[in-house]
C-alpha cells in the first residue's frame, strides 16, 4: 500500500446505544470474537499512522472484553454518545493527529480489503494533488457507503455537526467530494438489528466454511 507524503489515521465509530439491536453491538459474538474487535483487526492490517476507536455506551465493558494489541491504537470515550454519531465523529477528529482520516463504522466487518485499499490509495493520491479539504467516498451502484476518506482534516470544521447524520451536512457543503465506484455491497451493510446479526453470522460461517 502506498504511504504518501501525508499521514493517514483510521477512525472507527462505535459509540452508539445499540437501541435497534437491544444489546451492546460492539460485544456481539462473531466467529468467537466481539464484532468491534473483528473490525479493528481488519483495519489494523493496513498501514495507518494511528488507529482510534470511539466508544460510549458500555465503554468500560467494551474495553475489558476487547483485546487489541497494536501500538498505534487508542480508545476515545464519548460520554455524550446519546447525542448521536456526529458528536462521536467530532470527538474522534479531535483525537487524531494525522493529516487525513479514514472513517470506519464499528458494525461493518465484511468490507473487502480490496475496497479499503482502493479508498485509501485514492485518498492519498488526492491529498498529494491538492492542499484543500476533500472527501473520497465509496459508492456501490451509486449508493454511498463507508469507509470515508477525509483529506486535510485540520482545515475542516466538524463542530457544527449534530444528531445522527455523521458528516453528511459537511460533505454536502464541500466542493471536492469524489464518489469512488466499488464492487462491494458490504460498504452498505450495517449490523443494526437482530435480523442483520443473523445474516452476519450466516455470512461468517459461509466465508469460513463453518457448519
Amino acid at each position: 500500500m502506498k504511504t504518501g507524503v501525508n499521514s493517514v489515521a483510521a477512525l472507527i465509530l462505535a459509540a452508539g446505544a445499540s437501541v435497534r439491536m437491544g444489546r451492546t453491538k460492539p460485544l456481539l459474538d462473531l466467529g468467537g470474537r466481539p464484532l468491534l474487535e473483528r473490525v479493528m483487526q481488519k483495519v489494523g492490517r493496513f498501514s495507518f499512522r494511528e488507529v482510534v476507536a470511539v466508544i460510549g455506551c458500555d465503554a468500560e465493558s467494551i474495553r475489558r472484553h476487547i483485546a487489541f494489541s497494536d501500538k498505534r491504537f487508542r480508545w476515545v470515550v464519548n460520554q455524550s454518545y446519546k447525542q448521536g454519531q456526529s458528536l462521536s465523529l467530532q470527538r474522534g477528529m479531535e483525537a487524531v493527529k494525522s493529516h487525513h482520516v479514514m472513517v470506519f463504522l464499528g458494525d461493518q466487518p465484511f468490507i473487502m480489503e480490496e475496497t479499503i485499499h482502493t479508498v485509501y490509495d485514492e485518498g492519498v493520491r488526492q491529498g498529494e494533488a491538492r492542499q484543500r479539504p476533500f472527501v473520497v467516498r465509496p459508492h456501490f451502484r451509486s449508493v454511498p457507503g463507508h469507509p470515508v476518506f477525509f483529506g486535510h482534516v485540520q482545515q475542516m470544521d466538524f463542530t457544527g455537526l449534530g444528531g445522527d447524520q455523521g458528516a453528511k451536512r459537511l460533505i454536502d457543503d464541500m466542493d471536492d467530494v469524489y464518489a469512488l465506484p466499488v464492487d462491494d455491497c458490504m460498504i452498505l451493510f450495517d449490523i443494526d438489528t437482530p435480523r442483520d446479526y443473523e445474516r452476519a453470522n450466516r455470512m461468517w460461517r459461509s466465508e469460513n466454511r463453518l457448519p
